[in-house]
């Protein structure tokens, strides 16, 4: 019975000893990360491979990224203020069709069946 004890003892820690490091694990931290990068890339070049660089744009580079950072950001806020312009206004024809039917509608909604709604031209507009 001993030996069973033992056994069972045995497995349990090593059960605890392979499970315990999953559940305690932590991910690398960024500065880890970049510190693995950083040691590849030195490798790889001290070793002949190529290794990619970003690319240098030089002035006129800069420039064109400038120049086209500035037209999608003005594309961007003309388009935000063209859709608050469009919802914030509604065509006149429109909204009076709208309360022409909303008030129908309501009309209908608050009139008994028996009762009979009176419609005048002055109820559309």
């Amino acid at each position: 019975m001993a030996q069973g004890a033992r056994r069972a003892l045995l497995a349990v820690l090593m059960v605890a000893a392979v499970i315990i490091p999953h559940f305690t694990a932590q991910p690398p931290s960024a500065d880890k990360s970049i510190e693995k990068d950083r040691t590849n890339r030195q490798t790889a070049i001290k070793a002949g491979k190529q290794v990619a660089t970003t690319p240098k744009w030089g002035f006129f580079g800069t420039i064109f990224h400038l120049i086209l950072e500035q037209i999608n950001d003005t594309k961007s806020a003309y388009n935000q203020i063209t859709d608050q312009v469009n919802t914030q206004f509604v065509d006149d024809t429109v909204s009076a069709r709208t309360r022409f039917f909303n008030s129908l509608f309501n009309e209908l909604l608050h009139t008994r069946v028996v009762g009979r709604p009176s419609y005048s031209r002055s109820n559309i507009f």
